[in-house]
Protein backbone atom coordinates (compact mmCIF):
# COMPACT_ATOMS: atom_id res chain seq x y z
CA UNK A 1 0.00 0.00 0.00
CA UNK A 2 1.04 3.30 -1.04
CA UNK A 3 1.86 5.73 2.23
CA UNK A 4 -0.78 8.87 1.79
CA UNK A 5 0.75 11.85 0.04
CA UNK A 6 -0.36 15.31 -0.20
CA UNK A 7 0.98 15.26 -3.84
CA UNK A 8 -1.11 15.29 -6.58
CA UNK A 9 -0.88 12.01 -8.54
CA UNK A 10 -1.18 13.61 -12.28
CA UNK A 11 2.17 11.94 -13.44
CA UNK A 12 0.13 10.44 -16.79
CA UNK A 13 -0.67 14.30 -17.79
CA UNK A 14 1.46 15.93 -20.01
CA UNK A 15 4.44 17.85 -18.17
CA UNK A 16 2.51 21.66 -19.12
CA UNK A 17 -0.57 19.92 -17.67
CA UNK A 18 0.44 18.87 -14.47
CA UNK A 19 -1.00 20.88 -12.01
CA UNK A 20 1.83 19.41 -9.30
CA UNK A 21 4.27 20.82 -11.33
CA UNK A 22 2.29 23.60 -11.64
CA UNK A 23 1.67 24.71 -8.48
CA UNK A 24 2.78 22.65 -5.77
CA UNK A 25 6.36 22.80 -6.23
CA UNK A 26 5.82 26.77 -5.36
CA UNK A 27 3.21 26.03 -2.60
CA UNK A 28 0.76 28.32 -4.90
CA UNK A 29 -2.97 28.34 -4.27
CA UNK A 30 -5.12 26.44 -6.73
CA UNK A 31 -7.56 28.84 -7.53
CA UNK A 32 -10.28 27.86 -9.61
CA UNK A 33 -12.93 30.79 -10.18
CA UNK A 34 -16.73 30.20 -10.76
CA UNK A 35 -16.84 31.19 -14.41
CA UNK A 36 -14.18 28.01 -14.96
CA UNK A 37 -16.86 25.29 -13.94
CA UNK A 38 -20.08 27.01 -14.08
CA UNK A 39 -20.90 25.64 -17.88
CA UNK A 40 -19.57 22.16 -16.57
CA UNK A 41 -21.67 22.17 -13.67
CA UNK A 42 -25.25 23.28 -15.75
CA UNK A 43 -24.60 20.22 -18.17
CA UNK A 44 -22.45 17.94 -16.46
CA UNK A 45 -23.16 15.91 -12.95
CA UNK A 46 -20.68 17.60 -10.35
CA UNK A 47 -20.92 15.77 -7.23
CA UNK A 48 -22.77 12.73 -5.10
CA UNK A 49 -24.91 14.94 -2.86
CA UNK A 50 -28.65 14.78 -3.32
CA UNK A 51 -29.54 17.62 -5.48
CA UNK A 52 -31.31 20.46 -4.62
CA UNK A 53 -35.31 20.22 -5.69
CA UNK A 54 -34.94 23.08 -8.29
CA UNK A 55 -31.80 21.27 -9.93
CA UNK A 56 -33.31 18.11 -10.38
CA UNK A 57 -36.73 19.33 -11.47
CA UNK A 58 -34.86 21.43 -14.59
CA UNK A 59 -33.10 17.89 -15.57
CA UNK A 60 -36.44 16.26 -15.30
CA UNK A 61 -38.23 18.24 -17.44
CA UNK A 62 -35.22 19.32 -19.90
CA UNK A 63 -33.73 15.56 -20.35
CA UNK A 64 -36.07 13.05 -19.01
CA UNK A 65 -39.55 13.92 -19.83
CA UNK A 66 -38.95 14.55 -23.86
CA UNK A 67 -37.62 10.83 -23.66
CA UNK A 68 -40.85 9.75 -21.78
CA UNK A 69 -43.06 10.98 -24.63
CA UNK A 70 -45.06 7.98 -26.58
CA UNK A 71 -44.00 7.22 -29.83
CA UNK A 72 -47.35 8.40 -31.58
CA UNK A 73 -48.07 11.71 -29.16
CA UNK A 74 -44.57 13.05 -29.40
CA UNK A 75 -44.85 12.92 -33.62
CA UNK A 76 -48.11 14.78 -33.42
CA UNK A 77 -46.70 17.49 -31.07
CA UNK A 78 -43.71 17.86 -32.57
CA UNK A 79 -45.84 18.25 -36.23
CA UNK A 80 -47.65 20.84 -34.21
CA UNK A 81 -44.23 22.86 -33.70
CA UNK A 82 -44.29 21.55 -29.78
CA UNK A 83 -46.99 23.80 -28.82
CA UNK A 84 -49.46 23.02 -26.22
CA UNK A 85 -48.95 20.46 -23.17
CA UNK A 86 -48.13 16.68 -23.89
CA UNK A 87 -49.54 14.49 -20.62
CA UNK A 88 -47.08 11.70 -19.95
CA UNK A 89 -48.00 9.03 -16.83
CA UNK A 90 -45.47 8.08 -14.44
CA UNK A 91 -44.62 6.68 -10.62
CA UNK A 92 -42.14 7.73 -8.32
CA UNK A 93 -40.20 4.52 -9.19
CA UNK A 94 -40.73 4.11 -13.30
CA UNK A 95 -39.53 7.98 -12.74
CA UNK A 96 -36.16 6.99 -10.45
CA UNK A 97 -35.82 4.35 -13.30
CA UNK A 98 -35.76 5.97 -16.36
CA UNK A 99 -34.12 9.08 -14.81
CA UNK A 100 -31.26 6.92 -13.75
CA UNK A 101 -30.81 5.92 -17.70
CA UNK A 102 -31.05 8.96 -19.18
CA UNK A 103 -29.04 11.24 -16.76
CA UNK A 104 -26.51 8.89 -15.94
CA UNK A 105 -26.32 8.31 -12.43
CA UNK A 106 -29.38 7.49 -9.75
CA UNK A 107 -31.55 9.57 -7.99
CA UNK A 108 -32.94 8.41 -4.69
CA UNK A 109 -36.97 7.60 -4.82
CA UNK A 110 -37.03 10.37 -2.11
CA UNK A 111 -35.57 13.16 -4.31
CA UNK A 112 -37.62 11.94 -6.97
CA UNK A 113 -40.95 12.38 -4.77
CA UNK A 114 -40.37 15.68 -3.84
CA UNK A 115 -39.72 16.75 -7.35
CA UNK A 116 -42.92 15.34 -8.38
CA UNK A 117 -45.20 17.34 -5.45
CA UNK A 118 -43.15 20.28 -6.23
CA UNK A 119 -44.28 19.80 -9.74
CA UNK A 120 -48.21 19.69 -8.65
CA UNK A 121 -47.76 22.67 -6.60
CA UNK A 122 -46.85 24.31 -9.66
CA UNK A 123 -49.49 23.17 -11.41
CA UNK A 124 -47.04 21.26 -14.10
CA UNK A 125 -48.29 17.94 -13.27
CA UNK A 126 -51.56 16.46 -11.36
CA UNK A 127 -51.27 12.95 -8.90
CA UNK A 128 -54.10 10.62 -8.09
CA UNK A 129 -54.92 8.93 -5.21
CA UNK A 130 -52.86 5.77 -6.27
CA UNK A 131 -49.22 7.51 -6.16
CA UNK A 132 -49.53 8.46 -9.96
CA UNK A 133 -48.43 11.44 -11.58
CA UNK A 134 -49.46 12.80 -14.76
CA UNK A 135 -46.88 15.77 -15.74
CA UNK A 136 -48.32 18.12 -18.37
CA UNK A 137 -45.03 18.38 -20.42
CA UNK A 138 -44.65 21.71 -22.85
CA UNK A 139 -41.57 23.03 -24.05
CA UNK A 140 -40.49 26.42 -22.51
CA UNK A 141 -39.63 28.46 -25.32
CA UNK A 142 -36.45 30.62 -25.41
CA UNK A 143 -34.40 32.99 -27.90
CA UNK A 144 -31.73 32.30 -29.52
CA UNK A 145 -29.21 35.11 -29.19
CA UNK A 146 -25.59 35.04 -30.01
CA UNK A 147 -24.37 31.88 -28.67
CA UNK A 148 -20.29 31.41 -28.22
CA UNK A 149 -20.33 27.40 -28.57
CA UNK A 150 -23.26 24.61 -28.02
CA UNK A 151 -22.47 24.68 -24.79
CA UNK A 152 -23.89 28.06 -23.93
CA UNK A 153 -26.82 27.19 -25.72
CA UNK A 154 -27.29 24.14 -23.17
CA UNK A 155 -26.83 26.28 -20.73
CA UNK A 156 -29.39 28.51 -21.97
CA UNK A 157 -31.72 26.48 -22.06
CA UNK A 158 -31.69 24.62 -18.54
CA UNK A 159 -31.61 28.58 -17.53
CA UNK A 160 -34.83 28.82 -19.42
CA UNK A 161 -36.04 25.39 -18.01
CA UNK A 162 -35.15 26.74 -14.22
CA UNK A 163 -37.06 29.87 -15.06
CA UNK A 164 -40.10 28.76 -15.93
CA UNK A 165 -41.03 26.12 -13.39
CA UNK A 166 -40.16 28.76 -10.89
CA UNK A 167 -42.23 31.20 -12.19
CA UNK A 168 -45.10 28.31 -12.97
CA UNK A 169 -44.39 27.27 -9.05
CA UNK A 170 -44.38 30.85 -7.83
CA UNK A 171 -48.05 31.85 -10.00
CA UNK A 172 -49.11 28.42 -8.06
CA UNK A 173 -48.39 29.37 -4.43
CA UNK A 174 -49.26 33.49 -4.63
CA UNK A 175 -51.98 33.93 -2.35
CA UNK A 176 -55.69 34.97 -3.91
CA UNK A 177 -56.36 38.59 -4.36
CA UNK A 178 -58.59 39.77 -1.59
CA UNK A 179 -62.26 41.26 -2.49
CA UNK A 180 -62.84 44.15 -0.85
CA UNK A 181 -66.99 45.54 -1.54
CA UNK A 182 -67.27 48.96 -3.19
CA UNK A 183 -69.01 51.87 -0.94
CA UNK A 184 -69.31 51.66 2.85
CA UNK A 185 -71.14 49.55 4.87
CA UNK A 186 -72.82 50.93 7.91
CA UNK A 187 -72.30 49.26 11.03
CA UNK A 188 -75.83 48.25 13.10
CA UNK A 189 -75.06 48.25 16.56
CA UNK A 190 -77.31 48.68 19.62
CA UNK A 191 -77.00 52.30 20.76
CA UNK A 192 -76.29 52.77 24.54
CA UNK A 193 -79.15 54.79 26.19
CA UNK A 194 -76.88 56.41 28.45
CA UNK A 195 -74.37 57.83 25.78
CA UNK A 196 -75.01 60.68 23.62
CA UNK A 197 -76.19 60.24 20.29
CA UNK A 198 -73.02 61.56 18.33
CA UNK A 199 -74.28 60.60 15.02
Amino acid sequence: MEPESDKLRDENLPRSRRLSERHQEQGEAIVVYPKDFVGIQAIHHFCNDPPPEVYLAVLLWARVFPKLIATERRAVWVDGDCLGTVEIETSIEDLTASAAKCLGYRAEKASIGKVLDLFVRAKLAGKDKNEQFRIKYRRFRIQTGDMDSPESLEEQKLDHVKEGIIRALTRSEQAPALRVPLGRRRQRFDADKNQLNLF
